[in-house]
């Protein structure tokens, strides 16, 4: 009783932790968390890859030069240049011609400023504080690799635990017809033997009724 409750409270917590690693690798694949990770060498050596970044929003107004602001990057950009959804690079230049800002950003460790202008509308944020390889997590859930991971792990599970309650629903019809069968072989032998019983009680009568048909004979014959 103990093991089976101690295994079903181990299949709760397997199942729970999976469904907070599902939810959290959705979050990171289409939302924008409050803290993002550091995926390339592009900040270094401020930020090393894998560094946890906290994002706070921010009113692109008061964006400055020398801010490290997180940034949307155009699909355009993305198809061009192979860039990745979103980076975290320095603000080089502010622009405040126009009725509103617009940025020119660059990485720490690169040669040249990145290859197009930040609006204010693909501003996410800036970093206000960092941790030291406390992303990687992050980078993995935000990956698609960490995606298929997680999900072909859940299935996986899913299918272990359905197919392990179909072996025993297996097991208990098997069971179940076993003793149907038994219960009819066990009818069917009590049915024999009360036939038994009753053709040999008729066999002891027909006797009986013989020998008292032969003492009668023998009675008369004297």
């Amino acid at each position: 009783m103990m093991r089976a409750t101690v295994d079903y409270l181990g299949r709760i917590v397997t199942f729970l932790s999976l469904a907070v690693l599902v939810a959290a690798t959705i979050y990171f694949q289409y939302f924008t968390p409050p803290f993002a990770a550091i995926p390339s060498r592009s900040m270094e050596p401020l930020f090393q890859v894998g560094t946890l970044i906290v994002v706070e929003k921010i009113n692109p107004m008061d964006i400055k030069a020398g801010d490290i602001i997180v940034v949307y990057v155009p699909a355009i950009v993305q198809d061009r240049y192979n860039y990745p959804a979103s980076i975290v690079h320095r603000v080089v230049k502010v622009n405040r011609l126009g009725p509103d800002p617009t940025f020119r950003i660059k990485g720490d460790n690169n040669p040249e400023e990145d290859p197009f202008t930040v609006l204010p509308e693909q501003v996410a944020g800036t970093v206000q504080k960092s941790i030291p390889y406390a992303g990687y997590a992050v980078l993995f859930l935000h990956s698609k690799q960490g995606f298929y991971f997680i999900l072909s792990a859940s299935i996986i599970y899913v299918l272990y635990v359905l197919s392990e309650k179909i072996e025993q629903a297996g097991r208990t019809l098997r069971k179940g017809i076993s003793a149907l069968i038994f219960a009819d072989v066990l009818s069917h032998m009590d049915e024999m033997e009360r036939t038994q019983a009753r053709s040999i009680q008729r066999l002891e009568q027909v006797i009986h009724e013989q020998n008292e048909l032969i003492a009668e004979l023998i009675k008369q014959k004297k």
